[in-house]
């Protein structure tokens, strides 16, 4: 035995009492990566070195793959390491970092700090360590994720080594086997390390004392025969930021137990050979690579049945034989790739129709096809665009028969806006692209005119559509106005209150009154104490009190508005005779005039009618008008809706006390 060993053995015992007393803190912080794991076959731990890998018999008892005495766990419910297990480094630019607290090669603390799922960190770089038993429960299958922290690529060097032995026997043999390394300690137990995700890149056995100065050693042969030690690694490039995964597994057990089942090649039409491979029952290995050949076609792969085009296995790819099995090449008609001159992108101008977006490929290995959706159908139509925008135009060549299909490429094309004018009433207002709707404008007011709508036409036949675009011709909008005016309607109406006068607007009348803002009489803009404006048009009435302030003789009367001409007319005040009682009608004539004493005579009327003493009497019996004192003013309008005196009577005609359909104004002096 070696003398390192020894001491080995004479420290468990001091070291027991503090490895059971260790702190179980470390284990939370994995609690969710198993820490250890067995089957009726196979068991995972960890020990002073790092993780280990047992054996079990058909007795159940452990078979170690590492030197090494059973260690309590620090955890202390009485679970034993056993073996002193296997040491985990990571290479990174000249400087290594161990899964252990132990200086390789040195004696030390045997109180295990290895932890599954810890990262062991150097040089911006990190490496944890997974285990599994895996489906067949005859392996355990160990899970390396090697992380670059760094801005750059690099290159990093993974692996294990141990001090080895199988069972009881320290300096079992380490031999070649397939892709891996084997041992056997030659009563019936058996060792093997085989890759899973990929080959490993150096594999070493030798002298066990020098097993760390071999970490990325590749030894071609191995045929030592002393106390063994045994290396395995991968070299790996990691991306900046990124992380990789490297796989592999190992078996301990009964031979009888760890069963091998044998796989043949076929080349199944093609030419070479290739020698048949043996791996362990349920155990998963990696295929070798195919060296068979085959003019004219290509290899794809591997079946399990020499009339199938259906690859169960892929070149170089992972398998777990059950039993004993031969794999038939899957050849495919050899194609090139294909190549072709690539459609070039446009530059192009909206126009408001469809447009072809990129020159036309051509290639003579096919079809081109192309689309605008990279996970779309492809068809062999130029792909159009009507909108302006950037757009993508992916396009591939769909292989004949003696070419692949090629990747798919992309170029892009554009499609600039066009921008056009939009004017009002022949005014450039704006310039906006053609595929805009202008937004409506507020309705603008201009005096003596109400805003009537927009319209597509000078005639305003077609109402201007604000939510549709404008065009590749841009936008032409007319407003429409109406024209305002404000008109005297109906007859005056004379009072007790004083002398009222209707005015209406010729359009949107309810609005008459709101736009009214006062009344000049003569030119004089009165007080509004001289005056009553109610709604309902606009019914303006001059108090009594002012009529009677007025001159003889004839006024002008200007009813004003905010937004057009006023309305205007006349009126006219006189003094009636004291006499008799006379009646006039006044008719459509800029002015008219009182009978009486006439002090403002503007027309001959065109039609008078004395009362006489019957016809006054006729009159009495209708309305008898209340006698005054002194002689009384009389008023008539210029319009044919004319004003009334405020102090007049009843309007009658000679014929029958009948309402005249003109304004008529009486006047009465007092009967002495």
């Amino acid at each position: 035995m070696k003398g390192k060993k020894s001491i080995m053995r004479r420290l468990i015992a001091t070291c027991a009492t503090v490895a059971l007393t260790v702190s179980t803190m470390a284990f939370s912080v994995f609690a969710d990566v198993a820490q250890r794991g067995s089957s009726d076959y196979i068991g995972f731990d960890i020990s002073a070195y790092g993780f280990n890998v047992y054996g079990k018999n058909s007795s159940n008892s452990y078979l170690k793959t590492t030197f090494g005495g059973d260690f309590s766990d620090p955890s202390g419910d009485g679970y034993q390491a056993h073996g002193g297990g296997y040491s985990t480094f990571l290479t990174v630019d000249g400087s290594t970092v161990y899964t252990s607290d132990r200086t390789p090669g040195t004696p030390g603390s045997m109180t295990p700090t290895f932890r599954y799922g810890e990262d062991y960190s150097i040089n911006d770089a990190s490496v944890n360590i997974t285990a599994s038993i895996n489906s067949s429960g005859k392996g355990v299958l160990l899970t390396y994720t090697i992380t670059n922290n760094s801005d750059s690529d690099r290159t990093m060097s993974v692996g294990s080594c141990s001090d080895c032995q199988i069972a009881s026997n320290d300096s079992a043999l380490v031999r070649s086997y397939e892709d891996g390394l084997s041992m056997n300690d030659n009563n019936g137990n058996v060792f093997y390390l085989l890759p899973v995700s990929d080959e490993f890149t150096t594999l070493w056995s030798g002298y066990y004392g020098y097993r760390y100065s071999n970490l990325t050693t590749n030894e071609g042969s191995h045929s030592y025969t002393g106390d063994s030690g045994l290396v395995w690694s991968w070299s790996v490039n990691v991306p900046a930021h990124g992380t990789a995964t490297r796989t592999c597994i190992i078996s301990c057990g009964e031979t009888q137990v760890l069963t091998r089942h044998t796989v043949n090649f076929d080349a199944n039409g093609g030419e070479g050979s290739m020698d048949s491979r043996t791996f362990v029952d349920g155990v998963e290995s990696i295929l070798p690579a195919n060296t068979f050949t085959r003019e004219g076609y290509d290899f794809m792969g591997w079946s399990t049945s020499a009339d199938s085009d259906e690859v169960a296995y892929a070149n170089q790819g992972a398998i777990a034989l059950t039993a004993d099995t031969t794999l038939y090449a899957v050849w495919s008609l050899h194609r090139d790739p294909s190549s072709c001159t690539a459609p070039e992108g446009l530059s192009l101008t909206y126009n408001g129709a469809a447009q072809e977006l990129v020159t036309p490929g051509s290639t003579s290995d096919g079809t081109m096809v192309y689309s605008l959706d990279e996970n779309g159908e492809f068809t062999s139509a130029i792909p159009t665009g009507t909108a302006s925008g950037t757009y993508t135009v992916y396009y591939m060549v769909q292989g004949n028969a003696t070419h692949f299909d090629s990747s798919v490429a992309s170029v892009e094309a554009t499609i600039s806006p066009l921008m056009v004018p939009v004017s009002i009433d022949g005014n450039r207002v704006a310039e906006i692209s053609a595929e805009e709707a202008y937004a409506q404008p507020e309705a603008p007011t201009r005096y003596g005119y109400d805003f009537a709508g927009w319209y597509a036409d000078s005639r305003y036949t077609t109402e201007y559509d604000f939510t549709q675009p404008v065009g590749i011709n841009g936008a032409e909008i007319f407003t429409k106005w109406e024209t305002v005016s404000y008109d005297f309607v109906g007859a005056p109406l004379a009072s007790e209150d004083g002398l009222t006068f209707t005015v209406e607007r010729n359009i949107n009348e309810p609005s008459t009154y709101s736009h009214f803002t006062g009344v000049k009489v003569d030119g004089e803009e009165l007080s509004s104490d001289n005056y009553v404006a109610i709604s309902g048009s606009v019914i303006l009435t001059l108090n009594a009190d002012y009529m009677n302030s007025l001159s003889n003789g004839t006024h002008s009367l200007e009813l004003m508005f905010d937004d057009a001409d006023s309305a205007t007319t006349t009126f006219t005040v006189g003094t009636a005779p004291a006499a008799t009682t006379t009646t006039t009608t006044t008719e459509t004539t800029p002015t008219a005039t009182v009978l009486g004493v006439q002090r403002a005579p503007e027309t001959t009327p065109s039609e008078e009618t004395t009362t006489t003493e019957a016809s006054k009497a006729d009159a009495e019996a209708t309305a008898t008008p209340t006698p005054t004192t002194a002689p009384s003013n009389t008023v008539s309008t210029g319009e044919a809706s004319n004003a009334s005196r405020i102090v007049m009577g009843i309007i009658l005609l000679a014929a029958g006390a009948v309402v005249a359909s003109r304004y008529m104004v009486r006047t009465k002096e007092e009967r002495k």
